[in-house]
């Protein structure tokens, strides 16, 4: 079964992925004989001047942190007009908010009363459920749980982790925070750094080191 997607935040207009990355390619390949589109370098994208911005909308997905948020700065000292990308198999209940630039792939199913921040990558088999932010310039990896949580900027959650949040404990998550894979996180971390679990196991950040 081919992947396939909708364009979420489009403008109708030519489409351009940025950056030499695996969903870069996958995404420009899927859609090349669909629209018009291109993939491009973002050294190269930086070449253009503001009229060529106008005339284009861009998408440029990127799992590394660090790299994520080099590149959303760059290109947004541009007038750059985003657009996101959703997998057709993922189930999006209403009322669901979701970001500019970001992508979600397959396989995952996310509650009305969820909110999505711009430059996100979420990956296959997620569950977000009930009350749940993501915050800007996250990342969620495979078969992640995440139920009354508020991940803030920047944070990266590893494979099989979970944060069950309840009502009457919501769960936040510090900017920057590196969850290491098969985390269960039942409170909240106050302080940016890499956890296992509650325990906090150094204090690098997703700015600092790549965990992906």
């Amino acid at each position: 079964m081919d992947i396939e997607y909708n364009i979420l935040h489009d403008k109708s207009l030519p489409m351009v992925f940025v950056g030499d990355t695996l969903h870069n390619h996958s995404l420009y390949k899927y859609f090349k004989n669909q629209r018009s589109c291109q993939h491009l370098r973002l050294e190269d994208v930086m070449e253009y001047d503001d009229d060529w911005f106008a005339r284009h909308q861009v998408m440029a997905v990127v799992t590394n942190v660090i790299f994520k948020k080099t590149l959303a700065d760059t290109l947004g000292a541009r007038p750059v007009q985003w657009f996101s990308a959703c997998s057709r198999y993922t189930i999006l209940h209403q009322n669901l908010k979701i970001g500019y630039n970001t992508l979600i792939n397959s396989y995952n199913v996310f509650y009305d009363d969820c909110k999505i921040g711009n430059h996100c990558t979420i990956t296959n088999h997620v569950m977000l459920s009930h009350q749940v932010t993501v915050g800007d310039m996250c990342h969620i990896s495979p078969f992640t749980y995440v139920c009354f949580t508020e991940l803030q900027q920047g944070v990266i959650l590893g494979v099989r982790s979970s944060c069950p949040g309840k009502p009457h404990n919501p769960i936040v998550i510090a900017p920057w925070s590196n969850i290491l894979m098969e985390s269960r996180i039942t409170r909240s971390l106050t302080e940016s750094g890499t956890y296992a679990g509650n325990r906090k196991y150094n204090d690098e950040r997703s700015l600092d080191v790549k965990i992906l």
